[in-house]
């Protein structure tokens, strides 16, 4: 990667002979990768003395960043496209062997596996994209990420097709896992784009959701949850016979199902049904969804829960997108309540400070305007929260408790 910036003029004429070696080279050491990180608990990302990486993950890592890099080069475009234009249809294509590629090398490793059922905040960061942690599997979201910015149409259809097939076989369920946070991955990149996913694609992928919704193993099964929010999101009005029984099954889960991985990639998952489905469907769930939120906290030790800084966002961006339905059922529901107590055990956190107050916001302007009386009802219900934090907090110490309730407060 290094020579290619300092040397580009050069390089870039044998870029398709070096692209083609990568490639070859990952693929022959697919299996090695495999039985060592996904089926057995090698340990990864080891350095020598000198600070040299030595263990087989850093190599697939630096390959899988140099074909990224190479899908950017014009002699390797060039080839790739003719070789495109000369075949029919997806199946067998080079776009299709990539994503075989790409799935391979984005299978949860055992090392990961076991870290995400101990701590649900790691899993949560790694599905935000907010940690450092750079890893094959990330590697292979931002490559195929890459090549959806370049061939957009023919890498949906390239997943797509490859996922067919491997839902058809007996692979194990980290293969399938892998497939659709490929997808994820994918819509999340159309998402910020403002990109959409077409129909026909968009429903195609229906049937594997609902069936990682329903199988035993967890991380499937949070995946199948995270990609109906996430394909709703960014497909437009393509699911919308659908998106209201997605949006049901994850709100069920919360409750009821025994997996917290699973409980907090509905949470998250219902951010996208809130910001994607109509008002007019899912206002009828407004309370269901808070509700369904308060259950979930009161399972938690909030203690604990405080130090997962991932988590306590996810559940203050889920809240507050819940309750800006129909800022009203703040003068009534608990919705205020939960809020109120999510900020003070997380009040340290700066982000989580900034939503709350934001939120808050949005309440007493959009309340202020239904009238003085509703104005009132809500004073009644808020201060005496709020001024119960003066009594906890020491008001002669900084406090993070009591520096959110006076900048709630201030906002009145």
């Amino acid at each position: 990667m290094r020579i290619r910036s300092v040397f580009p003029a050069m390089l870039s004429p044998q870029s398709p002979v070096l692209f083609t070696a990568t490639w070859e080279e990952l693929s022959s050491l697919q299996g090695a990768y495999h039985q060592m990180y996904i089926e057995e608990e090698r340990q990864s990302r080891l350095e020598d003395a000198d600070g040299l990486p030595y263990t087989l993950d850093f190599l697939v890592l630096e390959e899988l960043d140099f074909m990224q890099a190479c899908l950017r080069a014009s002699p390797v475009r060039v080839e790739l496209e003719k070789q495109l234009q000369s075949q029919n249809g997806t199946e067998g294509t080079w776009v299709t062997e990539v994503m075989k590629l790409a799935v391979a090398y984005a299978q949860i490793t055992t090392e990961e596996e076991g870290l995400w059922n101990v701590d649900v905040n790691i899993f949560l960061s790694e599905e935000t994209s907010v940690t450092a942690n750079y890893t094959p599997r990330t590697a292979c979201g931002d490559l195929v990420i890459k090549l959806g910015e370049w061939l957009n149409a023919a890498t949906v259809e390239g997943l797509l097709s490859y996922t067919r097939s491997l839902y058809s076989t007996t692979q194990s369920w980290k293969a399938k896992e892998a497939a659709l946070y490929i997808l994820n991955q994918l819509l999340g990149d159309f998402q910020d784009v403002d990109k959409q996913i077409g129909p026909e694609a968009a429903n195609g992928f229906i049937d594997f959701i609902r069936y990682a919704m329903q199988q035993q193993d967890i991380f499937l099964r949070a995946r199948g949850y995270l990609v109906a929010g996430s394909l709703t999101r960014t497909s437009g009005d393509a699911l919308q016979q659908v998106a209201a029984s997605f949006m049901e099954a994850s709100l069920q889960a919360i409750t009821n199902d025994d997996s917290d991985v699973v409980q907090v990639s509905c949470i998250r998952a219902l951010q996208y049904y809130l910001q994607s489905i109509p008002p007019a469907a899912t206002l009828p769930m407004q309370s269901s969804i808070i509700s369904a939120l308060s259950n979930y906290l009161q399972t938690q030790d909030l203690q604990e829960l405080a130090e997962s800084d991932d988590l306590m966002v996810t559940l203050v961006e889920t809240l507050r997108d819940a309750i800006l339905l129909d800022t009203r059922i703040c003068l009534t529901g608990a919705g205020l309540d939960l809020l109120f107590t999510i900020a003070s055990h997380g009040a340290s956190n700066f982000q989580l400070t900034m939503l709350v107050n934001e939120t808050f916001e949005e309440v007493t302007s959009t309340i202020s305007a239904l009238g003085s009386d509703a104005y009132v009802q809500l004073c009644e219900k808020v201060l005496p929260s709020l001024t119960g934090a003066f009594d906890i907090g020491n008001l002669t110490e900084e406090n993070a408790l009591t520096n959110v309730s006076s900048s709630i407060i201030a906002l009145y």
